[in-house]
Parts: C-alpha cells; structure tokens; sequence
C-alpha cells in the first residue's frame, strides 16, 4: 500500500498513539457476518478502538468499522457508532493525513537533494572536461582583464561563457575577471 519507509513508519506511530483498547478474553467467535454482507470465520477479536475493531479470521485478518458490526457485538464489546467514534476518526484521518504530507514533503526534500548532487556531479565532469581540451592563449592585457584566444577543439556555451568576439578572438567571462 504505502512504498515509502518512512510513510510507513509515520502512519504505524499514529495509529500506536490513538486510543486502543485490548479485546478481553480472545474470545474466538465461530462466524461473523457483517451489515454489509461479508462472513469471517473462526474470528478473533484482536483490537478495539472506538470507530473500529481488528480482528483476525481464518483467512486472515482486516479492520472492521464499528457501523458494519452487529448490534450484538458492537454491545459485547463495548463500542457504537456515535458522536465519539465519529470524532476519532477523524482524528485519526487527520493524523493520518498530516504524516502523509509530511512523508511526500521528506520525499521531495530527498529528490531535489539528488537532483543537485546530478547535477552538480555534470556540472563537475563538463567543467573537468572542458579544462582538459581547452587552451586559452593571451593575446592582450587590458584594464579590466585579458583577451584571450581560445583553441578548443569541443564547442564552448557562447550564451554562458563567451562576452563578445573581436577579430576572430573569442573573450571567456571567469568570476569578474576576464580572461
């Protein structure tokens, strides 16, 4: 259902902190039939909460809501369907949604972290590259920098990198200085 660990862990701690009840006894009821229909055999009730029930069946196990329980076991146990149970639930809705953003926000945070790091490894193995090919040769010295003459055999980002062209003389923008 959930694939993130973390989600996972956030939506496991709020449903240890809401209020649970332990069912008494392990009474193991032989069948249970629901209002809307569903049978579970040889059922164990395993948890109460006020808007729910945890059981365990034969088949294996599921959460039930407390207005699909028979009235008769809804008393046993304790629980109904009113003003209580429907105000934790939505308790529990909201706690559940808040640590599902929380969740998507820790996993954006974590891809945009991965992102940089890509591209700043590219940026890393462009600018390696392009100083390894790259010859820059003096040609002039002016107040404000250098005019240089670039033999490169790779091509250059003129919209970056490249200011104007003299004469066939490209000149390299680094930092303030020109080079």
């Amino acid at each position: 259902m959930f694939r993130h660990p973390l989600l996972q862990s956030l939506i496991f701690s709020s449903l240890l902190i809401g209020a649970k009840i332990q069912a008494e006894g392990g009474k193991i009821y032989p069948l249970l039939k629901t209002h809307s229909g569903q049978q579970f055999s040889e059922v164990k009730v395993l948890q109460v909460e006020p808007d729910s029930i945890t059981i365990m069946h034969k088949d294996g196990g599921c959460r039930l809501k407390v207005e699909d329980l028979p009235t008769a076991l809804q008393q046993e146990l304790g629980i109904s369907y009113n003003d209580s149970a429907i105000t934790y639930r939505e308790k529990r809705n909201s706690e559940r949604s808040v640590a599902q953003k929380s969740a998507q926000i820790a996993h954006d945070i974590a891809a945009r972290k991965r992102q940089r790091a890509m591209i700043s490894r590219i940026v890393e193995q462009q600018e390696q590259e392009l100083s390894q090919v790259t010859k820059v040769k003096v040609v002039k010295k002016h107040a404000d920098g250098y005019l240089c003459k670039v033999v490169s055999p790779i091509t250059i980002d003129v919209t970056q990198q490249i200011t104007t062209t003299l004469g066939g003389r490209k000149t390299i923008v680094v930092g303030k200085k020109t080079v």
